[in-house]
């Protein structure tokens, strides 16, 4: 119940129980970010009682917010002090501060994999954790990290993002990820069990679909190369990570 959120079942409205065909189903139905499977992010401290956070009313504002009150009390334990005001937090929201901060550097990436191969694949489009904050920022700190020890790859995909049931509404704009997750599967089996060198770090260009109709063919669908193209090679030089268009 931090800053007042709950999970719980509510239908657009108060909490209610999660019925048992719901509870029955929610492993295969739910994707594990809310609201999903009938659950929801509830919003404690409405006005009025709790609610589903989206139709939460904030009492500071007493307006339908989106709960900001909410949002501001999460991102005061990440600061240390009132977002609105700037004045330092005191008392038990003090000490909930600091375990956040522990609890970020408990998790907070070293970018040393200890020389271990590995291969990262994200998709350029990816909205959800864009790869300029995520796979780019890992791969130049583990060349940082390691150095000439570094044995991690970055693949990265264009037209490829997040959440793969999306293409099913956006077919001439997507091509799934999964495939070249697969691919990157079976190049690191091969190379752990046989030898076989790794593919370069390198940005690999599917073509969608025409129309959406179409089947997306194979052709669409270049293999990672073991050996890429300048054109294609992402690069670590001067202590920056290059990306090719």
């Amino acid at each position: 119940n931090l800053c007042g959120y709950s999970f719980a079942a509510a239908d657009g409205g108060p909490p209610v129980v999660l019925s048992p065909t719901d509870e029955a189903i929610i492993f295969s139905t739910s994707s594990g970010i809310l609201p999903t499977g009938n659950v929801d992010l509830i919003n404690n401290d409405s006005l009025g009682g709790p609610v589903e956070n989206r139709f939460s009313v904030s009492p500071t504002s007493e307006a339908a917010d989106l709960n900001l009150d909410g949002a501001l009390c999460l991102r005061s334990l990440e600061l240390g002090e009132d977002p609105a005001t700037g004045a330092p937090l005191r008392g038990p929201d003090n000490g909930i501060f600091r375990r956040v901060q522990r609890g970020i550097e408990q998790i907070r990436a070293s970018g040393d994999l200890q020389g271990k191969p590995a291969i990262f694949v994200t998709g350029r489009a990816d909205a959800v954790l864009p790869p300029n904050h995520t796979s780019r920022a890992y791969f130049g700190l583990n060349r940082v990290v390691e150095g000439e020890d570094a044995d991690l790859r970055y693949i990265e995909v264009l037209h490829a993002q997040h959440f793969e049931a999306l293409i099913q509404f956006f077919p001439t704009t997507f091509i799934p990820l999964h495939h070249y997750f697969l691919e990157a599967l079976n190049l690191m089996f091969e190379h752990l069990k046989d030898g076989e060198p790794l593919p370069e770090s390198q940005v690999v260009r599917p073509e969608p679909r025409g129309a959406a109709a179409d089947l997306l063919e194979l052709a669409n669908l270049p293999a990672i190369q073991i050996d890429a193209a300048d054109e294609d090679e992402i690069r670590f030089e001067s202590g920056e990570v290059r990306i090719p268009e």
